[in-house]
């Protein structure tokens, strides 16, 4: 296979407390909108508790934490 995308890298696999957990690369385009779908969400969550009139919720708000 020539000129084709990289297939990607096989699940890695581990067993924690009995359980099979298998973990998975990121694809290069995940790593590139990962960050900006984050911002959106808290920019959401942030103007949600906003209108909701929330205030700080355990003493610090979505942004104290970034």
């Amino acid at each position: 296979m020539t000129g084709g995308p990289r297939s990607p890298a096989p699940p890695t696999e581990e067993v924690v407390d009995g359980r099979r957990r298998r973990g998975y690369t990121m694809a290069q385009r995940g790593r590139e909108v990962l960050p900006v779908e984050a911002a959106r969400i808290v920019r959401t969550a942030e103007e949600a508790t906003r209108r909701l009139g929330l205030g700080a919720i355990g003493g610090a708000t979505v942004s104290d934490r970034r």
